[in-house]
């Protein structure tokens, strides 16, 4: 099962595509917008969730999905994350990374075509170095849904 992410928590979306930033929209939060976009050039990456990451993502702080937000945000519009916020792991096998203390919390992603990430998996780190079988699952998940 693949749920697709919409992050209307971070911003709300209008009829006709403009963002809103939070619930008031005005035109100090239009200009802001206008601002960051053409900033950034916006990928347009469609972000999707196996059921196992999406229970993993909604059984989070609302710290900590605020945190994976951002990230996934970031992935949205720029298409890649880069250290500290992301880490290529394996061929096409990468991880979001989040520390709300004292934790630090992962969710292992690959691209599944030109405009598509698929969030695979999540855990929460508590060692130094990331346990290989939370990688091999990742992997594992993977290849059963790339087929």
């Amino acid at each position: 099962m693949i749920i697709k992410y919409d992050n209307i928590s971070a911003q709300q979306k209008t009829h006709n595509g403009e963002v809103a930033m939070g619930k008031k929209k005005n035109k100090a939060n239009k200009q802001v917008a206008a601002n960051a976009a053409a900033a950034e050039p916006v990928h347009g990456k469609r972000i999707e969730f196996t059921a196992g990451a999406w229970r993993f993502y909604n059984a989070q702080s609302e710290a900590v999905k605020a945190e994976f937000d951002i990230a996934l945000t970031e992935l949205e519009t720029k298409g890649r994350l880069v250290p500290p916020m992301g880490k290529n792991i394996a061929p096409n096998l990468y991880e979001i990374r989040v520390k709300v203390d004292p934790n630090q919390y992962r969710l292992f992603y690959c691209y599944f075509d030109p405009d598509g990430v698929l969030v695979l998996s999540g855990f929460v780190k508590k060692t130094r170095k990331t346990p290989r079988h939370e990688i091999d699952a990742a992997k594992r998940i993977r290849s059963g849904v790339l087929k």
